[in-house]
């Protein structure tokens, strides 16, 4: 696993040494910031479920000026804080679980520009955190909530709360872009 470009390009990262632990592969982190290449540069980035800590050193890689990372598992808080000294760069981390996380971040007004979800496949933590980043207003105007989860899983709950407008898939995963409906913005 290796940050794809920017600053940290080629950069090879530590992860996880047993199998029940999935990071974002580099070809999908590739596609998806190829998409928004030219909205990153200073831009405001949650990585929800940090895990290696890989989408926000790429986002930082690529010249996003702010990124929050969270996490609730002790190995990957360490994995991350790993990563990111390996990167020369000291993690916005915050240690708790998504929920607590993200009703922390409204109390302080925090808005961001992406929010990347990549939660353990097999639960619905996902679309859990899209009703409560809609509910607590964390997105900005433009704002794209970038959800990975596995192909064919019913997700069409998280469209109760944000407009999903695109779906792509890369193999067994499937990336859904959400964001705000016109009416809420």
């Amino acid at each position: 696993m290796r940050i794809v470009a920017g600053k940290f390009k080629a950069i090879n990262l530590y992860t996880f040494d047993y199998e029940n632990v999935r990071p974002t592969p580099d070809k999908i982190r590739e596609a998806v910031f190829s998409k928004y290449q030219f909205d990153i540069m200073g831009s405001s980035w949650l990585d929800l479920f940090g895990g290696t800590g890989a989408v926000g050193l790429e986002a930082l890689s690529r010249g996003a000026s702010k990124v929050v990372v969270c996490d609730d598992n002790k190995d990957s808080i360490a994995l991350i804080n790993k990563n990111y000294t390996k990167c020369k760069v000291k993690p916005n981390l915050i240690k708790t679980n998504f929920i607590k996380a993200l009703k922390s971040l409204a109390d302080f007004n925090q808005k961001f520009d992406f929010i990347y979800l990549d939660p353990p496949f097999n639960t619905t933590l996902g679309e859990k955190a899209i009703k409560l980043i809609a509910n607590y207003n964390l997105l900005n105007d433009d704002g794209i909530v970038i959800f990975e989860h596995l192909k064919g899983k019913d997700i069409s709950s998280a469209s109760e709360y944000m407009e999903n407008f695109e779906n792509k898939t890369y193999g067994t995963i499937e990336v859904s872009f959400y964001k705000l409906r016109k009416e809420d913005v």
